[in-house]
């Protein structure tokens, strides 16, 4: 059941209604009923919550004072709600003058009357301390009546502080809070503002800070099916990560959208998206409009530019200085309206934070920006969606049975029914769409024209795809049959193409029944192409043919339907509406049949969707695939050189990134990009194992969950990083950022030989450097606040040069402070109370750099020589001197050249040079860090360690060259698994 959520505002909503409608923010929600039993009179624990507009703050803290009121063991409370914009307070006097006022409104009814007289006599007070002294003392009287302590939950106390006249009234109220034991403050804020960021204004320290993040995939599903009351399958379940990127996670903008589109498929949503901000104009107007000119100005330009973009960016574009720029971005980001996405302290980079309405923007300026949005889109649907091509197949014959009723129609009533049925199912009516169609049908049985009995095919084929449509395949598959039964068996063209569209209504639902039946029906289809007319042959054909591959796929039958796709491809290539043709062939061949396409095909793929002007379902996988195999680099060099390059922005984004090149687009690209790469790292496993090994699918399945480190542990490891990283920002000092190192940062990380081994993973916290601290210092700090948090306090140990957090079974995570002093980069050792210089960004872009020359291969290299060491325990060493080796192995000739083109002739190439080089060094080499040389990686072997790894190396080359080499398949397989192990079996 659906839970009511006011649109905007759920200060409307009863205590019983926000409990229920409250599903997500759970942590935070804990966090502040802790910040109460924790005030015990003594000392009072104060928070804030800080979140941009539409992050779900109103509706928290709302909860928190429902809780006080239902909740027996915080009886002691009294929550005293402020209004969401408390406008009329400049100073403390009129701020407590505003908390009299509010509890005049949420008092118990028989002292509203008495407590409102108070209120109205001191409003006439003149002097500013007298007011606040009188309010707060009528307040704390109503408190001791009582016997409870008053909550004060006060929204957007960053604006507040902007508008107080009074300098003192944070000194004042500070003062009160610390003094007076019957007040606790919650609040909220739309950003960090100096009153709680710098040591010498008035609240810092006072407040605990409570971050709202994004809402992730789960909240948001949750928050989905709250609010409509739909229960998601897993496929549609997948759907809201989409969604969860449009809004940004932002609770008021997902609740919009579910409240529009719930009962919509995604790509039906994502049609009607134009539609949605249409219909909340209004909210994203006021959000306007509520805004000064000059920022609006800014605003609206950070809207157009859609990335995150620098104060001279946007200046460039309102013809603004960029210092007054940046002033203007300042106040955007104080009322929540704009945050900062990355740069550098000097060079910032903005982005607005209301997701939505950029789109919304966007899509009502219209040109070339809204054809941007638009591409993004289809994108989406088409990886959002399953890459089953059936349903492209359905729609097109949805699509022009509409169109192709015959012209020569002779029961104009019947047709009017028709269009009006057809109305109903895009409405959304579909009961009474369905019960339409057969009202049709009734009315035109018994009729003996040749066209009326033509006409009667129509409502029934609506009929079936719309039951089709639904799941409810039974139905569809009788209401197919019905229509088989009274097709005529004369020979009237209408009819034959009537009976032919039914026979292909009937493959696709019988494929979902009985394989073998679909492709019976598909080739009894096909069949009554020769007694169709010549030009709804020639368009109908290429569709069928499709038809029929599907069914012969889901038969069994995957080399015949193979050929029947290139037989398609062959067939149709220079014909009339070739590249819908071609494009949905070459994408079934790529995804549906999972073949990797040859350049060739590929670039045919490209050009066709680039004279559609569409991506085409299936395709973003084809390509995917394609890039997989061939490398990043290749991928990408097509698809550059191609029309279809705009309609592929995330792809491109995606393999820009594996490459290591810098990328800058709209956030929602590059959250698009993020999962492309996690499909592609997939889909890499997959070929890497077929093209080593030539294996089945089965056993590549079987060597990918041996290998790559499973989704869910790297989710869990990004969800453990980011709490460390979120604590260590709020509460460590000189906190400046954090950065991922090592296997982590560098996409080299594998699963452990053992299900309950544990993996380690390193991330770098960059901080100021301190005047009277040491190096051991900075260890000892990160140490410190860690451990002031209980979620963590056991799980720590004190490295050399690192604090460890455990997460026992799973995965180690290793916290290096990081500290820079006049450009050098220093790791802090704690033994030798010593700097140690480092460069580890720069260590990495060295290896994107190699990695980009191999078209991404070395990457995936790496981890196979991890597994190589792991799996088979004969040899130790060092994964970043594992990881240096090989990328020294890789040459700037190399690039384009067959040594790195594709996993298995790179992998055979930086064994064989490997080799070489160790070959010619029978005593251990030093092995530097090619980016910092005074930094030596051998710390941790020793000579005899080195000798057995030259010698294992050797062997492996050796085994690699002849593997490479043997051109039977079944030898090759044998020798592939005396370096792989028994599992290639």
């Amino acid at each position: 059941m659906a839970v009511g959520v006011k649109k905007y505002n759920p200060g409307f909503l009863t205590d019983d209604e926000i409990v229920a409608s409250f599903c997500v923010r759970t942590r935070e929600f804990e966090a502040l009923l802790e910040c109460l039993r924790a005030s015990t009179g003594q000392s009072n624990a104060h928070a804030l919550v800080i979140g941009p507009r539409g992050s779900g703050k109103t509706h928290l803290l709302l909860r928190v004072a429902a809780e006080a009121r239902r909740d027996a063991s915080l009886s002691g409370f009294y929550p005293i709600v402020f209004a969401e914009e408390s406008y009329e307070v400049s100073t403390i006097g009129e701020f407590w003058l505003e908390c009299l006022g509010r509890l005049v409104e949420q008092a118990p009814d028989d002292e509203r009357a008495d407590l409102r007289l108070s209120h109205d006599d001191l409003r006439a007070t003149g002097n500013d301390r007298d007011l606040a002294d009188r309010c707060l003392g009528s307040i704390l009287d109503f408190a001791d009546r009582h016997e409870k302590r008053v909550v004060l939950l006060v929204e957007n106390l960053n604006m507040l502080f902007s508008d107080m006249v009074d300098p003192d009234a944070g000194w004042r109220l500070r003062h009160t809070l610390q003094t007076e034991p019957r007040i606790v403050l919650l609040g909220s804020a739309t950003s960090r503002f100096d009153e709680i960021d710098h040591p010498d204004h008035a609240l810092y320290d006072l407040l605990r800070v409570i971050t709202l993040r994004p809402l992730d995939t789960e909240d948001c599903t949750a928050l989905w099916q709250a609010v409509s009351g739909e229960v998601l399958r897993s496929r549609k379940g997948e759907e809201v990560r989409p969604l969860e990127i449009l809004t940004g996670g932002n609770p008021r903008l997902l609740v919009i959208i579910a409240r529009f589109g719930s009962s919509l498929s995604f790509e039906e949503l994502m049609g009607s998206l134009l539609d949605l901000v249409d219909d909340h104009t209004e909210y994203f107007k006021s959000q306007l409009e509520s805004l000064p000119p000059q920022e609006r100005r800014v605003y609206l330009a950070l809207a157009r530019l859609w990335k995150p973009a620098t104060a001279r960016d946007v200046g460039d574009l309102v013809r603004l200085d960029t210092n007054v720029c940046s002033a203007l971005l300042k106040r955007l980001v104080d009322r929540g309206a704009v945050a900062i996405e990355g740069g550098t302290p000097r060079r910032r980079l903005y982005y607005l934070t209301e997701r939505l309405y950029n789109i919304y923007y966007l899509l009502r300026r219209g040109s070339g920006l809204s054809r941007t949005v638009q591409e993004l889109i289809d994108f989406m649907v088409c990886l959002y969606s399953p890459s089953d091509l059936w349903d492209g197949v359905k729609q097109f014959f949805e699509r022009d049975t509409s169109a192709s009723v015959p012209v020569e129609i002779t029961e104009p009533l019947a047709m009017a029914m028709l269009d009006e049925a057809a109305g109903l199912e895009e409405t959304g009516l579909v009961s009474q769409a369905l019960d339409a169609y057969d009202d049709v049908a009734r009315r035109l049985e018994g009729v003996g024209e040749v066209e009326s009995q033509a006409l009667m095919a129509w409502p029934l084929i609506r009929k079936v795809t719309l039951l089709h449509k639904l799941n409810r395949v039974n139905e569809a598959a009788t209401v197919c049959d019905e229509l088989a039964k009274r097709a005529k068996t004369r020979l009237y063209p209408d009819l034959d193409f009537s009976l032919m569209l039914t026979l292909a209504l009937n493959a696709i639902v019988l494929t979902d029944k009985s394989h073998y039946q679909g492709l019976r029906a598909a080739d009894q289809a096909l069949a009554m192409l020769d007694r169709v007319e010549v030009p709804l042959r020639a368009a109908y054909e290429p569709q069928l043919v499709l038809v029929r591959a599907k069914a012969l796929y889901e038969s069994g039958s995957v080399a015949e339907a193979g050929a029947a796709i290139d037989e398609l491809i062959k067939q149709y290539e220079f014909t009339w509406q070739h590249e819908e043709v071609i494009a949905g062939a070459l994408s079934f061949k790529g995804s549906v049949l999972e073949q990797v396409l040859s350049e060739d095909e590929v670039s045919s793929l490209l050009s066709c969707m680039g004279q559609l002007g569409e991506v085409v379902l299936g395709s973003v996988e084809t390509l995917m695939r394609f890039s997989s195999g061939a490398g990043p680099a290749r991928g990408l060099a097509l698809i550059e050189a191609s029309s279809s390059r705009k309609l592929l922005a995330p792809l491109v984004t995606a393999l820009q990134q594996e490459l290591g090149q810098e990328t800058n687009v709209a956030k929602e690209v590059a959250e698009v990009a993020e999962d492309v790469r996690r499909d592609l790292a997939g889909i890499s496993f997959d070929i890497l194992f077929r093209e080593i090994t030539g294996s089945s699918e089965l056993m590549a399945k079987k060597l990918e969950d041996q290998v790559a480190l499973n989704q869910s542990r790297m989710d869990r490891l990004a969800t453990a990083l980011g709490a460390v990283n979120v604590y260590l920002k709020e509460h460590l000092p000189g906190y400046q950022s954090m950065e991922r190192q090592g296997s982590y940062a560098l996409g080299t990380l594998i699963k452990p030989v053992d299900d309950n081994d544990e993996y380690d993973a390193d991330i770098q916290i960059v901080m100021d450097p301190h005047p009277k601290w040491e190096p051991k210092d900075y260890v000892l700090a990160i140490n410190r606040t860690l451990a002031g948090n209980k979620t963590y306090a056991d799980k720590l140990s004190l490295k050399t040069r690192c604090v460890t957090v455990d997460y026992a079974g799973d995965f180690q995570l290793d916290v290096v402070p990081l500290v820079t002093v006049e450009g050098n980069h220093y790791v802090c050792n704690r033994h030798d109370n010593k700097f140690e210089e480092t460069d580890g960004n720069g260590y990495r872009d060295w290896f994107n750099e190699k990695n980009r020359i191999t078209g991404g291969n070395l990457k995936r290299v790496v981890r196979l020589l991890k597994y190589f060491r792991d799996h088979k325990n004969v040899f130790t060493v060092k994964s970043i001197l594992l990881t240096t080796l090989a990328g020294n192995m890789v040459r700037e000739s190399d690039e384009g050249t067959e040594a790195v083109s594709t996993v298995a002739g790179t992998l055979v190439t930086i064994l064989s040079r490997m080799s070489d080089y160790l070959q010619q060094h029978p005593n251990m080499p030093e092995i530097k860090n090619p980016v910092l040389p005074t930094e030596n990686f051998n710390r941790h072997w020793d000579q005899r360690r080195y000798a057995n790894f030259r010698n294992r190396i050797q062997s492996y080359a050796q085994t690699s060259q002849q593997a490479k080499a043997e051109p039977s398949a079944e030898k090759a397989i044998k020798l592939w698994g005396e370096l792989f192990g028994d599992s290639f079996g």
